[in-house]
């Protein structure tokens, strides 16, 4: 079982942002960013990709409260969700809990 890390920091001392989850460790990190309602997809892609960056953290996974907003802003946005976050939900739940590594990022809505 991989060990879960909660806000784990990110960049030098006195920067304050972290991942909301950290999976694994070494190479194989999974970093984990919680949204409650995605508005502005631009922003949170930008702010996943300078945290990967920063971090050195390859796959992700974009965690979205299951509402119905959210499955609306994912359904309008699929085709660019799909580009940023390729492996699906179903998919990333199931290599989680096999220990298997993630083959790139994912959309999870719990």
């Amino acid at each position: 079982m991989p060990s879960w890390r909660t806000e784990v920091p990110i960049g030098p001392m006195g920067d304050l942002r972290a991942w909301d989850l950290v999976i694994g460790e070494g190479p194989g990190q999974i970093g984990v960013e919680a949204e409650t309602r995605l508005t502005d997809l631009q922003a949170v892609e930008r702010r996943i990709a300078l945290k990967c960056r920063d971090s050195s953290i390859s796959n992700v996974i974009l965690l979205l409260a299951n509402t119905r907003t959210n499955r609306a802003a994912v359904r309008a946005l699929q085709d660019s969700l799909r580009g940023s976050f390729p492996l699906g939900g179903a998919d990333a739940l199931s290599r989680l809990r096999s220990g298997r590594a993630l083959e790139g990022s994912a959309l999870i809505l719990i």
